[in-house]
């Protein structure tokens, strides 16, 4: 069984109306003990989690971070802790894996649905772990031809990737390297901001302000404000489903993410250090310029999955990582 079919069946019938990725995130709180780990490999984004649970992301990196510090009897007083009615429906929504299974025998029923997590994490961790730097991008495509449709479901970390072609189709969102073929996810974009987007939709809300002359805040935006907002908020999503695919599947991904970043700043920065009536001026000219700007990262091989938005969102990423401002505070 994979993880999405195990996390859904459990949300279905005890999220109690959670958020799908906070259902997600507690789940794995719940099966580990890392009271001796070295750092706190569940830390990360509200979304990666949703996409785990949905499957638009296999869990194997999760998985071998967290394979060692797996307590099953944390998870079955989880289980425990429910009311007898969930319990019970729990047994019901995995009786096709258990069929014995006594639905009024809450023990039981915790003891085995615990079992079944950790087997699949444990499997996750079984799969195919990263390569090594002089393996050569040859070896990992007859890897990846023994995939399932020869598509590759992994997150471990591309070798070489200078001599083959790769393309991005955004209606599948497929992405294609070499003979192999893997899933690049897009993220959903949640309605209200979330807290790792605050920095640069203040610094956005500061632009909109002194432009107009007036406090703007998300609920008072209007007319082109309004629209270059959510606008923005595209774009700054956009960059960072790249930021995260490198990090998570390019050899160095860090270094390399680094490079985009640092490579975009040196393009746009004298742009951004222009003179201009106002601030929102200034951010329009500035998107303008990282449109255009190509760099010496390796990101760049990545056909259409570094469209125009992600160009621009590196702004964001730039601004969040304090690199960059819309609005001189000592002017």
């Amino acid at each position: 069984m994979e993880f999405t079919d195990f996390g859904t069946r459990l949300y279905d019938v005890a999220s109690s109306n959670m958020q799908r990725g906070d259902f997600c995130r507690m789940l794995f709180d719940n099966i580990t003990d890392l009271s001796t780990a070295d750092g706190d490999p569940l830390d990360l984004e509200a979304d990666t989690y949703r996409k785990y649970l949905r499957g638009a992301s296999p869990i194997t990196k999760l998985a071998k971070s967290i394979n060692a510090y797996i307590e099953t009897t944390v998870f079955i007083a989880y289980i425990e802790h429910h009311p007898e009615g969930v319990i019970g429906n729990i047994a019901k929504a995995f009786k096709d894996v258990f069929p014995d299974i006594d639905v009024n025998d809450s023990k039981q029923v915790a003891e085995c649905i615990a079992e079944l997590f950790e087997a699949i994490i444990l499997d996750a961790s079984k799969e195919p772990t990263p390569l090594s730097e002089d393996s050569g991008l040859d070896s990992f495509e007859k890897q990846s031809d023994t995939a399932d449709n020869n598509e590759t479901r992994f997150s471990n970390q591309l070798i070489d990737v200078s001599n083959s072609k790769i393309y991005y189709d955004p209606q599948s969102e497929m992405l294609y390297i070499g003979k192999s073929k893997m899933r690049v996810p897009k993220s959903i974009i949640p309605d209200e901001p979330e807290e790792h987007e605050m920095v640069y939709v203040n610094e956005l809300l500061a632009a909109y302000s002194n432009t107009s002359s007036e406090k703007l805040t998300i609920a008072t935006l209007k007319g082109k404000f309004k629209r270059d907002y959510l606008d923005q908020r595209i774009n700054y999503f956009s960059a960072l489903d790249v930021e995260r695919f490198a990090r998570e599947t390019v050899n160095v991904g860090d270094e390399q993410v680094g490079l985009w970043k640092s490579d975009t700043f040196s393009y746009i920065n004298s742009v951004l250090w222009g003179n201009f009536d106002d601030d929102f001026q200034r951010l329009m000219a500035v998107m303008a310029r990282a449109v255009d700007a190509k760099t010496t990262s390796v990101i760049e091989k990545f056909e259409n999955l570094i469209n125009p938005a992600a160009r621009k969102g590196v702004c964001h990423l730039l601004v969040t990582d304090g690199q960059m401002k819309w609005v001189d505070d000592d002017e």
